[in-house]
């Protein structure tokens, strides 16, 4: 779900050359791109969301996406699909965002799979609650974390 918005300054300049104007509007580009990886940065940390997802111009994701922070605990990932453009396709890219989202799910489960395994030992000492008894007691104790 969106988790809020960023309004970036505007490229326009009056009557500098052309070379002034590049520089200008290459700073406002890195400026708008660390104030939207500011605010990812701060939407992940209030959400705890695991996935952020990047659209729009190819270039303009590549630039807030060299910002992000890189022990962000949520994958980022890109995509062309969407954007502001006319053309865009919104549709293609909720079908491309609900697959990257199955994908995270079952890499969680996969996690969730290893670390239940690894808990239960070879030794059969277990730090798994295996079974509904085992459940229930583990819940009296206070002792779920997955």
């Amino acid at each position: 779900r969106p988790e809020g918005t960023v309004e970036g300054r505007d490229t326009a300049s009056s009557d500098w050359s052309e070379r002034h104007f590049q520089l200008s509007v290459e700073n406002t580009w890195e400026e708008n791109a660390r104030s939207v990886a500011s605010a990812i940065e701060e939407a992940v940390s209030r959400t705890g969301a695991a996935l952020v997802v990047l659209v729009g111009d190819e270039r303009e994701r590549r630039t807030v996406h060299e910002k992000l922070p890189g022990a962000l605990p949520a994958a980022v990932v890109e995509t062309g699909h969407g954007g502001r453009a006319a053309g865009s396709d919104s549709a293609r890219l909720a079908e491309w965002i609900a697959e990257r989202r199955r994908e995270q799910a079952r890499l969680r489960a996969e996690e969730a799979l290893e670390r239940f395994t690894a808990a239960k030992g070879r030794d059969g000492t277990t730090e798994a609650a295996d079974g509904v008894a085992a459940l229930i007691n583990a819940a009296r104790e206070h002792r779920i974390a997955t």
